[in-house]
C-alpha cells in the first residue's frame, strides 16, 4: 500500500497572467504544442476573462529514475465562490461533473477521517481505460481549500490535488458574484516515463488541469439557476 503523501499548507496564488507568473511557466509555443492557448474559452462570459489559464508546468527528477510532474491551473466563474466549492465538495456526484472521473464512492475511516475511492479514465496514445483510486481529503472551507492525497493507487507513486475558491471583486461584477479558481496537480507515476515520451507526458498533465478546469466550469453552469 502507497504511504499517505503529507498535506502541505500553503497558500493560494495570487491570480496571475501567463508573462506574470515564475520561470517554470509554460511558453507560448508549449501552450500551443498541448492546443492550449490563454485566449481559450468555454463561453462569452462578458467583462470578465474567465477561460482556463495554465499557469506552470514542471517535471522534476525522483528516486528510483522516476519523475514527478507538477501543473497549476486557475480560471475565473461567474459564481459565488461558496458554490462553487460545494460543488467540489460533492464527491458522490463528481462523476457527472469531471470527465476524467467514472465512479466516486465516499468513505470514513474508523477515526472519521474523510475518504474518496474513484475509477478514473486514462489515455495514452492509442491505449485508454480505468484505474482505481483510493484518495485522502482535507477540507478548509474557511479559506476555500480542498486538498486530496495519495492512500492507494497502482497507478500512482504520489499524487495530490489542490484546490483554492476566492471570492472576486472589483472587476467582472460586483463582490461576490464570482470567484477565482485554482487547481494543481502533482503526479508522480508508478512506472518511470522514458525519456523519448517525458514531454509528451507532461502535455498529457497540462491538457487534464486545462480539462478538469473546464468541466468545473460547464458544471457550475449548468446547475439549476445557473448563468
Amino acid at each position: 500500500m502507497a504511504s499517505r503523501s503529507r498535506v502541505r499548507e500553503r497558500p493560494c496564488h495570487a491570480l496571475t497572467t501567463l508573462t506574470d507568473a515564475s520561470p517554470a511557466v509554460l511558453a507560448d509555443d508549449d501552450l500551443d504544442i498541448y492546443g492550449i492557448g490563454a485566449s481559450t474559452s468555454v463561453r462569452d462570459c462578458g467583462a470578465l476573462d474567465c477561460a482556463p489559464r495554465i499557469i506552470s508546468s514542471t517535471v522534476r527528477d525522483t528516486p528510483g529514475g522516476g519523475a514527478s510532474y507538477t501543473v497549476l491551473g486557475q480560471l475565473r466563474i461567474q459564481a459565488p465562490a461558496e458554490e462553487v466549492y460545494a460543488l467540489l465538495t460533492d464527491y458522490a456526484r463528481c462523476h457527472h461533473v469531471f470527465k476524467n472521473i467514472a465512479s466516486s464512492e465516499v468513505l470514513r475511516t474508523d477515526g472519521g477521517e474523510l475518504e474518496v475511492v474513484q475509477n478514473c479514465k486514462w489515455a495514452f496514445l492509442a491505449f485508454s481505460g480505468t484505474f482505481k483510486v483510493h484518495l485522502g481529503v482535507r477540507e478548509d472551507p474557511d479559506r476555500g481549500i480542498l486538498t486530496f492525497s495519495l492512500v492507494q493507487s497502482n497507478f500512482m507513486n504520489d499524487f495530490e490535488g489542490r484546490w483554492c475558491v476566492r471570492p472576486g471583486s472589483g472587476e467582472g461584477g460586483p463582490s461576490g458574484a464570482w470567484c477565482e479558481v485554482e487547481h494543481s496537480l502533482s503526479v508522480v507515476p508508478s512506472v518511470p516515463v522514458p525519456a523519448a515520451v517525458a514531454y509528451y507526458t507532461r502535455g498529457i498533465f497540462v491538457r487534464q488541469v486545462e480539462s478538469i478546469l473546464r468541466d468545473l466550469q460547464e458544471g457550475m453552469a449548468s446547475r439549476p439557476g445557473g448563468p
